[in-house]
């Protein structure tokens, strides 16, 4: 009982690091598509400006 519990436990604790991680992952391609959009912004305001 008491090594199934233990068991149990384990993978709760494993799928909700998994889905920590993929949520930390997700909020990372958020930011380097953010920082894709700016750079383009910028690089089309310096061309405008030519």
């Amino acid at each position: 009982m008491i090594v199934r519990t233990l068991e149990l436990e384990f993978r709760v604790r494993n799928s909700f690091s998994l889905r920590k991680s993929s949520q930390t992952n997700f909020i990372l391609e958020k930011d380097k598509i953010y920082q894709k959009m700016q750079k383009l912004a910028k690089s089309t305001k310096i061309k405008r400006r030519k």
